[in-house]
């Protein structure tokens, strides 16, 4: 019985009620276990997703289309990386996917799985994506990773707008 009511607890606390995927708080405590010493980051691949013009969505369609963009995003990340990394949905538009493993094949599904998904949609979901594999050249840190996803994320958001 205490392990049904812990697993609720759990759910309750760390996943995002929208998309069923982590949530930010369920974020934060993954980075205090890769920010500690002596963690080895070696084969730790980061994927930073931002749906496109959410707001946009918002105020010409109403919240539900919004949330309906954010799902159909939180849906194709669970059907391409669902099964190789953790999802985390950190703020209105924007997931972080890690995993222990290069994934970046995986990322590359995705983006190609929400080019097809919108051929059969009303509306075009587009996301822009910054993806990167620890590389202890390159990155001191965790957020040494984040911040170069971030850049590639934002570079590519900016080629969409």
């Amino acid at each position: 019985m205490k392990s049904k009511i812990t697993e609720k607890i759990f759910n309750i606390v760390y996943t995002d009620s929208l998309t069923e995927t982590y949530n930010r708080t369920a974020y934060d405590d993954r980075l205090k276990k890769l920010r500690k010493p002596r963690i080895l980051l070696d084969n730790v691949t980061l994927a930073i997703v931002c749906v496109d013009n959410v707001k946009d969505f918002k105020n010409s369609y109403g919240q539900h289309t919004a949330d309906e963009a954010v799902k159909c995003t939180a849906d194709t990340l669970k059907k391409t990386l669902g099964e190789q990394a953790d999802i985390f949905r950190i703020n209105d538009d924007t997931f972080i996917c890690i995993a222990d493993k290069n994934i970046l094949s995986y990322v590359s599904q995705f983006m190609d799985y929400m080019s097809f998904e919108n051929r059969d949609r009303a509306l075009t979901i587009s996301t822009s994506v910054g993806y990167g594999m620890y590389d202890k050249k390159h990155h001191k840190s965790i957020d040494d990773l984040i911040k170069h996803c971030e850049k590639k994320m934002c570079k590519t958001k900016n080629n969409v707008m």
